[in-house]
């Protein structure tokens, strides 16, 4: 409970788990000063129905109150606001195939109403009252060796709005990415992953008439030395080839880019 800012949360949950299935509920109660009580409730259910296959389902609904940002912001904000709510789903299936390789594969539907959501005609943002989103995820991991492993990615996103002929700004229709990671002698150790994302609409002051950007690839490496007692040492590129893109219309990506950093663990 945190008396200055008018906010009180608490939840609790219970979960069961057996050799076969794993099962949990859960609730969330919050009140913010100004707002109504909320619930969040939470079912979620995994089954071994074969060995190395799981099936699992979770269903949830939540609430998120308007930031300070968002109600006061002098360009954009918005005093009317109202906290939107999201019921979602998903169901899955996951599948390894021995040790060495794992697919996996989920499905996801989510109902937002009262989605806070930034509106270019009326230049502030606004509450859609009723929107859509589903999709399906994928990933898949392959040891190729002791010393190798390929870890791979895709999303792919389905949305509407149905109370504005706005698009959905800033969510790509697909995402997709491999990772590679190798360990070598003498403590060394290298990851490579390279991320696709598709096109997806956008809003920019100096350029109004364009409401989309491209959709992009890039890689980056990371090399690390971990021999030391509790310190590693990584080197970061980022943009390893120097691919020319924009993340966001009128931000082009600075092109490659070297970090060099330590890290030390306490204990």
């Amino acid at each position: 409970f945190d008396d200055n800012r008018g906010i009180f949360n608490f939840g609790g949950d219970v979960v069961y788990s057996s050799p076969r299935i794993t099962a949990m509920a859960a609730i969330g109660v919050n009140q913010t000063a100004g707002f109504n009580v909320q619930l969040a409730p939470r079912v979620g259910a995994a089954l071994t129905v074969a060995k190395d296959t799981i099936v699992k389902a979770s269903w949830g609904q939540a609430y998120k109150v308007p930031s300070f940002y968002s109600i006061s912001n002098p360009s954009i904000g918005n005093p009317n606001l109202v906290p939107e709510k999201v019921t979602g789903l998903d169901a899955g299936l996951e599948h390894g195939f021995g040790e060495k390789l794992k697919l996996s594969a989920t499905y996801y539907y989510n109902h937002f109403t009262d989605l806070i959501d930034f509106s270019a005609q009326q230049f502030k943002l606004v509450n859609r009252s009723s929107v859509r989103t589903q999709g399906v995820e994928t990933s898949a991991s392959y040891a190729v060796a002791q010393y190798l492993k390929i870890n791979a990615w895709g999303s792919f996103l389905d949305w509407k709005i149905y109370s504005s002929s706005e698009p959905l700004r800033d969510q790509p229709d697909f995402q997709a990415g491999v990772t590679l990671v190798a360990k070598f002698p003498k403590h060394f150790t290298a990851s490579s992953t390279t991320l696709w994302k598709g096109r997806r609409y956008d809003f920019q002051v100096p350029v109004p008439q364009i409401d989309s950007v491209g959709g992009y690839s890039a890689t980056n490496l990371v090399v690390a030395y971990g021999g030391l007692r509790r310190t590693t040492i990584f080197a970061r590129i980022n943009n390893l080839f120097n691919a020319n893109y924009h993340e966001y219309i009128g931000f082009p990506n600075p092109g490659i880019a070297v970090q060099v950093g330590v890290s030390y663990q306490t204990r």
